[in-house]
C-alpha cells in the first residue's frame, strides 16, 4: 500500500505492516523440533548460497547447492538491463556499452505485438552526433549475446 498524504499538514501516514503468518513460514530462522519428529522443510536459496544447520546435538552443518543442479541452468541465463526509451538509428544501433557485461552485446526491442528484434550494439563515442537521417525512439533491453553453440 501507498502511504497517504495530507499536503495541507505535510505529514504522512503509513498503513500498519501486517506480518506474514502461515504454518509454513518462520520468519525467525528457527525451526523447533522434537526427536523423532518428521518435518518436511522447504528452503529458498541464491544458487550460490549456503545454509547453516545448528543443532543442540550434532555439529554445526554447511549446506550448499551442487554446483551440477545449477550451473547448466545459470548458463542458460541472459543478463540483460532495460533502457529507453532512447534515439537510435534503426540502420545501426549505437549505445554506450554496459561495462559488467562484456562486448558481445545486442541491443533487443520489439518491432510488431509477435515479433522481436535483436541489433547488435556500435559502441558509442564521447561524441554525441546524430547524422541527419530519420532516427527513431525505442526502448528494448540490452542484452548479452549468447556464445556459438548454446541453446
Amino acid at each position: 500500500m501507498q502511504p497517504t498524504r495530507d499536503l495541507t499538514r505535510g505529514e504522512v501516514s503509513t498503513p500498519p505492516v501486517d506480518p506474514l503468518a502461515h504454518p509454513y513460514l518462520v520468519p525467525d530462522g528457527t525451526l523447533w523440533v522434537r526427536p523423532g519428529q518428521t518435518v518436511r522443510l522447504t528452503l529458498l536459496m541464491l544458487p550460490v548460497g549456503r545454509v547453516h544447520l545448528t543443532s543442540g546435538v550434532l555439529p554445526r552443518k554447511q549446506l550448499a547447492l551442487s554446483d551440477d543442479w545449477v550451473t547448466p541452468g545459470l548458463r542458460r541465463l541472459v543478463p540483460s538491463v532495460r533502457v529507453g526509451p532512447v534515439l537510435v538509428d534503426p540502420a545501426e544501433i549505437q549505445l554506450p556499452l554496459v561495462n559488467l557485461l562484456g562486448d558481445r552485446q545486442t541491443f533487443t526491442r520489439r518491432t510488431g505485438p509477435l515479433t522481436w528484434r535483436d541489433d547488435p550494439i556500435v559502441a558509442a563515442t564521447q561524441t554525441a552526433y546524430l547524422p541527419r537521417l530519420p532516427h527513431e525512439v525505442q526502448e528494448g533491453w540490452v542484452r548479452v549475446t549468447p556464445e556459438e553453440g548454446q541453446p
